[in-house]
């Protein structure tokens, strides 16, 4: 499974989850540190890479394009401490493989996970 870290998440843990056998990238490892929501989405989407992000922009984005594809999560803890934020991760990827690879928008809170099928809204909603 491949994917991609947004900015605002450390580019260290895209290094971990390499190290254990994630083909994990971060924004910055591929020129989008500085790229607009919709380009990394459409990145993520020609390189069949799930995005992982803090930030809500991304899944209000599949729900305006009526999107199928790429899948994104977002973490809605803070503080998590790094570690805490690879066992996540890795824990998303093992368990909700299937689902992420038909396309999905993926919310983790504290004590939770909800998870939307792509797309969220049909084209005309």
């Amino acid at each position: 499974m491949r994917i991609l870290l947004d900015q605002n998440l450390s580019a260290a843990i895209a290094e971990a989850l390499r190290e254990q056998g994630f083909d994990a990238v971060h924004t910055r490892d591929v020129g989008l540190a500085t790229a607009a929501d919709e380009v990394i989405l459409d990145w993520c989407r020609e390189q069949d890479r799930i995005a992982f992000t803090r930030d809500a922009d991304f899944h209000a984005i599949l729900a305006r394009s009526a999107a199928t594809k790429p899948s994104v999560v977002r973490i809605r803890i803070e503080p998590l401490a790094e570690r805490e934020l690879i066992q996540i991760i890795e824990w998303i990827l093992r368990r909700k493989s299937a689902e992420l690879e038909r396309g999905v928008a993926i919310t983790v809170k504290r004590g939770s996970l909800r998870t939307h099928h792509l797309p969220l809204l049909e084209p005309g909603d």
